[in-house]
């Protein structure tokens, strides 16, 4: 895991938020923002993939990607799952080094 560092003095503009549907089952969203990070609060089971790095992702869990790289979110694959949601933010912040 690689750390950034993001100076908050100010909050940063916001540049998007909604409410995102995951999903259906043994699916996979691709995601990549160049100017943008990525913050998502998880009300759901999945697999979150960033750039190479797979995290489990639980209800209550919060990912922040940042901006440039490439995520995936994968939903479970078991019968009863169904598509999911999350609450989603996007913002703007200085660029991760890489």
């Amino acid at each position: 895991m690689q750390a950034t560092l993001a100076h908050l003095d100010e909050q940063p503009p916001l540049a998007a938020v909604g409410i995102g549907v995951h999903g259906p089952a043994a699916h996979v969203d691709v995601f990549s923002l160049p100017d943008l990070w990525q913050l998502h609060l998880c009300h759901h089971e999945a697999d979150l993939t960033v750039d190479g790095a797979m995290y489990a992702v639980r209800p209550g869990g919060v990912s922040l990607v940042p901006s440039g790289a490439e995520s995936a979110i994968a939903t479970g694959a078991g019968p009863h799952t169904s598509a999911s949601t999350s609450a989603w933010a996007q913002v703007e912040l200085p660029a991760a080094s890489r």
